[in-house]
Protein backbone atom coordinates (compact mmCIF):
# COMPACT_ATOMS: atom_id res chain seq x y z
CA UNK A 1 0.00 0.00 0.00
CA UNK A 2 2.91 2.33 0.54
CA UNK A 3 4.28 1.97 -2.76
CA UNK A 4 0.66 2.84 -3.98
CA UNK A 5 0.19 6.14 -1.81
CA UNK A 6 3.80 7.45 -3.48
CA UNK A 7 2.40 7.02 -6.64
CA UNK A 8 -1.09 8.21 -6.16
CA UNK A 9 0.99 11.45 -4.55
CA UNK A 10 3.66 11.73 -7.26
CA UNK A 11 0.43 11.73 -10.49
CA UNK A 12 -1.60 14.02 -8.14
CA UNK A 13 1.45 16.44 -8.02
CA UNK A 14 1.91 16.06 -11.89
CA UNK A 15 -1.89 16.94 -13.07
CA UNK A 16 -1.59 19.93 -10.82
CA UNK A 17 0.89 21.16 -13.42
CA UNK A 18 -1.97 21.08 -16.14
CA UNK A 19 -3.39 23.93 -17.46
CA UNK A 20 -7.23 24.11 -16.63
CA UNK A 21 -7.46 25.12 -20.21
CA UNK A 22 -5.25 22.27 -21.54
CA UNK A 23 -7.05 19.53 -19.77
CA UNK A 24 -10.33 20.68 -21.31
CA UNK A 25 -8.63 20.38 -24.57
CA UNK A 26 -7.50 16.86 -23.54
CA UNK A 27 -10.81 15.88 -22.26
CA UNK A 28 -12.21 16.90 -25.80
CA UNK A 29 -10.06 14.68 -27.57
CA UNK A 30 -11.01 11.86 -25.22
CA UNK A 31 -14.67 12.41 -25.86
CA UNK A 32 -14.03 11.73 -29.68
CA UNK A 33 -12.25 8.89 -29.07
CA UNK A 34 -15.07 7.41 -26.47
CA UNK A 35 -17.54 8.05 -29.61
CA UNK A 36 -15.53 6.39 -32.15
CA UNK A 37 -15.31 3.46 -29.31
CA UNK A 38 -19.30 3.66 -28.99
CA UNK A 39 -20.54 3.69 -32.17
CA UNK A 40 -17.14 0.83 -33.55
CA UNK A 41 -18.82 -1.80 -30.12
CA UNK A 42 -22.68 -0.93 -31.12
CA UNK A 43 -23.21 -0.67 -27.00
CA UNK A 44 -26.26 0.69 -25.63
CA UNK A 45 -25.83 1.02 -22.15
CA UNK A 46 -23.07 3.21 -20.86
CA UNK A 47 -21.83 2.87 -17.38
CA UNK A 48 -19.94 6.22 -16.73
CA UNK A 49 -18.49 8.98 -13.97
CA UNK A 50 -19.25 11.77 -13.51
CA UNK A 51 -15.49 13.78 -13.45
CA UNK A 52 -15.11 14.70 -9.46
CA UNK A 53 -11.04 14.89 -8.83
CA UNK A 54 -8.56 17.32 -11.34
CA UNK A 55 -7.55 14.04 -12.39
CA UNK A 56 -10.27 12.70 -14.06
CA UNK A 57 -11.21 14.00 -17.89
CA UNK A 58 -14.15 15.98 -17.97
CA UNK A 59 -16.24 13.89 -20.06
CA UNK A 60 -19.69 15.43 -19.60
CA UNK A 61 -19.62 16.67 -23.05
CA UNK A 62 -19.51 12.41 -23.95
CA UNK A 63 -22.77 11.57 -22.04
CA UNK A 64 -24.57 14.30 -22.93
CA UNK A 65 -24.09 12.88 -26.85
CA UNK A 66 -24.85 9.01 -25.38
CA UNK A 67 -28.38 10.78 -24.18
CA UNK A 68 -29.44 12.11 -27.67
CA UNK A 69 -28.65 9.38 -29.05
CA UNK A 70 -31.07 6.96 -26.94
CA UNK A 71 -28.23 4.71 -25.39
CA UNK A 72 -28.33 4.21 -21.59
CA UNK A 73 -26.67 6.16 -19.33
CA UNK A 74 -25.88 5.08 -15.53
CA UNK A 75 -23.71 6.92 -12.97
CA UNK A 76 -21.94 5.03 -9.90
CA UNK A 77 -23.43 6.53 -6.62
CA UNK A 78 -21.84 4.92 -3.22
CA UNK A 79 -24.06 3.01 -1.15
CA UNK A 80 -23.03 1.02 2.21
CA UNK A 81 -19.28 1.08 0.65
CA UNK A 82 -20.57 -0.16 -2.55
CA UNK A 83 -20.63 1.43 -5.76
CA UNK A 84 -23.75 0.89 -7.16
CA UNK A 85 -24.82 2.49 -10.94
CA UNK A 86 -28.47 4.49 -11.43
CA UNK A 87 -29.81 4.96 -14.71
CA UNK A 88 -30.15 8.84 -15.88
CA UNK A 89 -32.04 10.73 -18.31
CA UNK A 90 -30.16 13.79 -18.10
CA UNK A 91 -26.46 14.30 -17.25
CA UNK A 92 -26.65 15.79 -12.96
CA UNK A 93 -25.00 19.37 -11.97
CA UNK A 94 -23.55 18.27 -9.00
CA UNK A 95 -21.20 14.71 -8.57
CA UNK A 96 -23.72 11.90 -7.82
CA UNK A 97 -21.47 9.88 -5.96
CA UNK A 98 -23.92 10.29 -3.07
CA UNK A 99 -26.85 11.48 -3.73
CA UNK A 100 -29.07 8.50 -5.99
CA UNK A 101 -31.08 7.03 -3.43
CA UNK A 102 -31.63 3.70 -5.32
CA UNK A 103 -29.98 1.90 -7.83
CA UNK A 104 -31.41 0.99 -11.41
CA UNK A 105 -31.17 -3.01 -12.79
CA UNK A 106 -27.77 -3.47 -13.86
CA UNK A 107 -27.92 -3.51 -17.70
CA UNK A 108 -26.66 -7.20 -18.73
CA UNK A 109 -23.83 -5.69 -21.00
CA UNK A 110 -22.36 -3.03 -21.94
CA UNK A 111 -19.26 -0.29 -21.25
CA UNK A 112 -18.08 0.28 -18.51
CA UNK A 113 -15.68 3.58 -18.01
CA UNK A 114 -13.39 3.35 -15.00
CA UNK A 115 -11.45 6.83 -14.43
CA UNK A 116 -8.57 6.28 -12.48
CA UNK A 117 -5.18 8.24 -11.25
CA UNK A 118 -2.61 6.20 -13.47
CA UNK A 119 -2.80 3.08 -15.85
CA UNK A 120 -0.16 1.38 -17.42
CA UNK A 121 0.26 -0.39 -20.70
CA UNK A 122 -0.70 -3.73 -19.71
CA UNK A 123 -4.31 -2.59 -18.79
CA UNK A 124 -3.85 -1.95 -15.01
CA UNK A 125 -5.30 0.78 -13.07
CA UNK A 126 -4.12 2.97 -9.70
CA UNK A 127 -7.56 4.74 -8.42
CA UNK A 128 -7.81 6.45 -5.62
CA UNK A 129 -7.22 3.78 -3.27
CA UNK A 130 -11.33 3.32 -1.96
CA UNK A 131 -11.34 -0.05 -3.78
CA UNK A 132 -14.85 0.60 -4.93
CA UNK A 133 -14.36 0.01 -8.20
CA UNK A 134 -12.52 -3.39 -7.96
CA UNK A 135 -15.00 -4.47 -5.48
CA UNK A 136 -17.49 -3.87 -8.28
CA UNK A 137 -15.32 -5.75 -10.82
CA UNK A 138 -14.69 -8.56 -9.02
CA UNK A 139 -18.94 -9.19 -9.18
CA UNK A 140 -19.61 -7.86 -12.73
CA UNK A 141 -16.24 -7.28 -14.65
CA UNK A 142 -17.82 -10.44 -17.34
CA UNK A 143 -20.81 -8.23 -18.48
CA UNK A 144 -19.38 -5.32 -19.39
CA UNK A 145 -16.40 -4.28 -21.51
CA UNK A 146 -14.13 -2.58 -19.20
CA UNK A 147 -12.67 1.20 -20.30
CA UNK A 148 -10.14 2.94 -18.48
CA UNK A 149 -10.29 6.57 -19.38
CA UNK A 150 -7.47 8.90 -18.44
CA UNK A 151 -5.03 11.79 -19.69
CA UNK A 152 -2.22 10.00 -21.94
CA UNK A 153 -0.08 11.46 -19.18
CA UNK A 154 -1.77 9.59 -16.98
CA UNK A 155 -0.05 6.16 -18.58
CA UNK A 156 2.84 5.11 -16.98
CA UNK A 157 5.67 2.37 -17.11
CA UNK A 158 4.13 0.02 -14.56
CA UNK A 159 1.27 0.39 -12.37
CA UNK A 160 1.57 -0.90 -8.74
CA UNK A 161 -0.87 -4.00 -8.54
CA UNK A 162 -2.59 -6.27 -5.77
CA UNK A 163 -3.91 -9.63 -6.58
CA UNK A 164 -7.80 -8.32 -5.66
CA UNK A 165 -7.07 -5.43 -8.72
CA UNK A 166 -8.97 -5.73 -11.58
CA UNK A 167 -7.33 -4.95 -15.36
CA UNK A 168 -8.98 -3.00 -18.06
CA UNK A 169 -10.25 -4.81 -21.66
CA UNK A 170 -8.77 -0.85 -22.92
CA UNK A 171 -7.53 2.31 -22.61
CA UNK A 172 -8.97 5.46 -23.60
CA UNK A 173 -6.64 8.42 -23.73
CA UNK A 174 -6.59 11.90 -25.67
CA UNK A 175 -4.20 10.21 -28.15
CA UNK A 176 -6.50 7.24 -28.83
CA UNK A 177 -7.84 3.80 -27.99
CA UNK A 178 -5.70 0.71 -26.81
CA UNK A 179 -7.25 -2.98 -26.08
CA UNK A 180 -6.38 -5.59 -24.60
CA UNK A 181 -5.68 -8.50 -27.10
CA UNK A 182 -8.56 -10.99 -26.29
CA UNK A 183 -10.96 -7.63 -26.95
CA UNK A 184 -9.12 -7.15 -30.24
CA UNK A 185 -9.55 -10.84 -31.17
CA UNK A 186 -13.39 -10.29 -30.41
CA UNK A 187 -13.79 -6.84 -32.23
CA UNK A 188 -11.88 -8.18 -35.37
CA UNK A 189 -14.17 -11.61 -35.17
CA UNK A 190 -17.67 -9.45 -35.39
CA UNK A 191 -16.17 -7.03 -37.84
CA UNK A 192 -15.99 -10.55 -40.11
CA UNK A 193 -19.26 -11.82 -39.24
CA UNK A 194 -20.80 -8.24 -40.25
CA UNK A 195 -18.71 -7.59 -43.24
CA UNK A 196 -17.31 -4.87 -42.36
Amino acid sequence: MKLKNRFRKIIREKVKKYEPDLLDDLSKKIEVQLKVLTVLLRVKNILGFIPYYISEPRIVGYFEWCLRSDLNVFFPSCQNNQLIFCRVKSVPKVHPLRFFSEKSRLPKLGLLLVPGLAFDRNLNRLGMGGGFYDKFLQLYKDRFLVFGVCYSFQVIEKVPTDKWDCRMNGLITDLGICVSKNLYVRIQKKRLEKGY
